[in-house]
């Protein structure tokens, strides 16, 4: 999983759409199928984790709690 998500966030485009928030605008919380954007809201809360907190050391463990559920 440590791998996937450094090649993810490493990923310009996809990144700077998650820090910027210009996710939140696409978000469809409705989506009976989908997960209620719980997981992009959690995965933008993880990739400004990695690129702004001061720590070297992250853990995607709310992140991987919220694939679990789905």
């Amino acid at each position: 999983m440590n791998s996937s998500i450094q090649c993810i966030t490493n990923t310009r485009f996809l990144t700077e759409y998650f820090i910027n928030d210009k996710f939140r605008d696409e978000l469809n919380e409705e989506n009976k199928l989908g997960t209620g954007g719980k997981l992009a809201i959690q995965y933008a809360h993880l990739v400004q984790s990695m690129w702004y907190e001061e720590s070297s050391v992250v853990s995607p463990f709310a992140f991987k709690k919220i694939i679990g559920e789905f």
